[in-house]
């Protein structure tokens, strides 16, 4: 056992070469030779002889693997697995189970209370060190897809965006969840037909969503839309779909895939803004009419006055009159301008 387990020795990876792999075995051979194949290969090892030790161990470590056996007295293996699984912060933990059983129950079993893998009696010495590794890094690598995962819906929940997928051959499209609460599907309900999708639309926009269709899918190989949902309740809602056409190698459409976000919101904005526009509009051609006529009222009396000046004999005062009337005239002209 010692000649196969130099031979798997790996490579000196700090960072691989600390992991934590924790050994539940009754049977002392096992834990001795396994542990010390393991330390040979490059990780650290701990050691309980039975379920209740092993679950005591996880309250102060986290392993990044567990090799559990299946016959142990007190607690098996398959309890110690589901209490391990129970525990939020280790329920993550690759656990791979150790065990002479082949039948297809027993696996079943297992399975179902998240065992990650299984090696079975005799050990094989020879490779145990990298199907641990191996299991590891599969574990990590699928943590970091999930995480990536739940950011990028968390993302899509903040931006009320959704993502879908046509298949034109099936005729069958499929959304993600924050798709399908966009749109107001039923619950559950994650793949509708391209008629059942059209019916969701209003009337008023469904010949422009499905022109913008044909035309990517026949030519432009893209479409960016807003239109508005025909909801059941009376709901408004405006969504903004964007998507593009993939193809064969020899050119036919063979998908489509987009996004649909909910713009509603914006679109309440912009009616807001559009209104308050128009008022501002009439508003102000009221204003401008208003201050038209009186300057025009001001300037006519202006001229009045200073004929009457000249006429009573007052030059001077008539002169004051007549600069004074083309200042106005020239505030008129500013604002004729500005409005």
């Amino acid at each position: 056992m010692r000649r196969y387990a130099r031979e798997l020795t790996m490579a000196p990876d700090s960072a691989e070469n600390q992991k934590l792999v924790l050994i539940v075995d009754d049977d002392p051979s096992v834990r001795l030779l396994l542990g010390e194949a393991l330390e040979l290969a490059g990780f650290r090892v701990e050691r309980a002889e039975d379920g209740a030790q092993a679950l005591a161990l996880l309250t102060d470590c986290a392993p990044d693997l567990i090799m559990l056996d299946v016959m142990m007295p007190g607690m098996d293996g398959f309890e110690v697995c589901a209490r391990i699984r129970d525990i939020p912060e280790r329920n993550e933990i690759p656990v791979v189970m150790v065990t002479g059983h082949n039948d297809l129950v027993s696996i079943k079993r297992a399975y179902d209370l998240g065992v990650t893998d299984f090696i079975t009696k005799p050990i094989p010495w020879g490779i145990v060190g990298y199907r641990v590794n191996f299991i590891i890094r599969a574990t990590k690598a699928f943590s970091n897809l999930k995480k990536s995962e739940n950011r990028l819906m968390h993302a899509q929940r903040i931006a009320r965006i959704g993502r879908w997928e046509w298949w034109l051959e099936s005729d069958r499209i499929w959304f993600s969840k924050e798709a399908q609460h966009i749109l107001y599907l039923e619950p559950f309900v994650d793949e509708i037909s391209y008629q059942s999708l059209i019916a969701n639309i209003h009337p008023a926009d469904r010949n422009r969503f499905e022109h913008a269709i044909s035309d990517a899918i026949e030519h432009s190989g893209s479409f960016s839309i807003d239109y508005q949902l025909l909801i059941a309740n009376g709901t408004e809602c405006h969504v903004h779909t964007e998507a593009k056409v993939i193809r064969n190698r020899n050119g036919a459409p063979l998908c489509m895939e987009g996004t649909v976000q909910d713009i509603t919101e914006r679109k309440q904005t912009e009616a807001k803004l559009r209104e308050y526009a128009n008022t501002q509009a009439l508003l102000l051609r009221e204003v401008n009419h208003r201050v038209k006529n009186n300057l025009a009222v001001i300037i006519s009396l202006l001229h009045k006055e200073e004929e009457r000046s000249l006429l009573e004999g007052i030059p001077a005062y008539a002169q004051l009159l007549n600069n004074m009337s083309s200042r106005i005239e020239a505030l008129l002209t500013v604002h004729c301008m500005l409005s």
